[in-house]
């Protein structure tokens, strides 16, 4: 896997991120970045945070899953989908010593529960794999293109 450049990022998510009546969300159900080969997220929650939220929901595409046109960020790769399109399969505490790892594609549909605000921070350790896009085919067209066949295939 010579095209692909492991990454880790530790992160301490603070609650200034998005406000949604006074809770904090990182983001809506999306897929990650088209770059992104797979994902993974080493939970370090502090032994003494009892705040709710923070938790990672992962969902099945019903069929057809499409992409919200307004939601979708093309320069950065990025989709989010509506939740009718969306069903929940599984929700992934926010604890600590909790590893999640998925391969990243059209229907690795996955997002953060709202958390209120806390003097506590969602830490945790952000391992990606990532295409070398110097090495590969991953300019525009490609991207669009995988987008597009993956999106079709529903879950």
């Amino acid at each position: 896997m010579e095209n692909v450049r492991p990454m880790c990022q530790g992160v301490a998510e603070g609650t200034k991120l998005l406000q949604t009546n006074g809770s904090t969300s990182v983001r809506g159900p999306h897929v990650d970045n088209i770059a992104e080969v797979y994902a993974g997220l080493l939970y370090m929650r502090a032994p003494r945070d009892k705040t709710k939220g923070g938790d990672l929901d992962v969902f099945k595409c019903k069929s057809p899953c499409k992409m919200m046109p307004g939601l979708t960020n093309a320069k950065a790769n990025k989709a989010e989908f509506a939740d009718k399109d969306i069903k929940l399969m599984r929700r992934v505490a926010y604890s600590e010593n909790t590893l999640v790892i998925f391969i990243n594609s059209m229907i690795s549909v996955h997002a953060v529960t709202p958390r209120p605000p806390t003097q506590f921070s969602r830490r945790l350790v952000n391992i990606v794999g990532v295409l070398n896009c110097r090495k590969t085919a991953c300019g525009k067209g490609e991207q669009r293109r995988a987008r597009r066949s993956g999106a079709r295939k529903g879950g």
